[in-house]
């Protein structure tokens, strides 16, 4: 049994030894607020009503892992439409 506790009791005495670095906000709000401001702040911010986003996934149909691609598009403050687009 002390060979199975000895790597967990190791692991959390390192871990709880490392300061926190100095460079990190430990303050969620002051990271949110800095990225922000780093696109452009409040006013350009709200100014936005549109915008498209694309990406891709996998999604599992039987015993096929199938590709997807899909588009949503929104328009602020509350329609939005999402296109999937699967291969045949």
């Amino acid at each position: 049994m002390n060979r199975l506790l000895y790597p967990v009791v190791a692991t959390l005495i390192a871990v709880s030894s490392v300061p926190a670095l100095p460079g990190q906000t430990p303050d969620a709000a002051q990271v949110i607020s800095s990225a922000r401001e780093a696109l452009g702040g409040e006013k350009k911010l709200a100014a936005v009503r549109t915008f498209i986003a694309t990406g891709r996934t996998r999604q599992v149909r039987g015993n096929n892992l199938v590709p997807i691609e899909f588009e949503i598009n929104c328009e602020l403050p509350d329609k939005f439409v999402r296109t999937d687009e699967i291969p045949a």
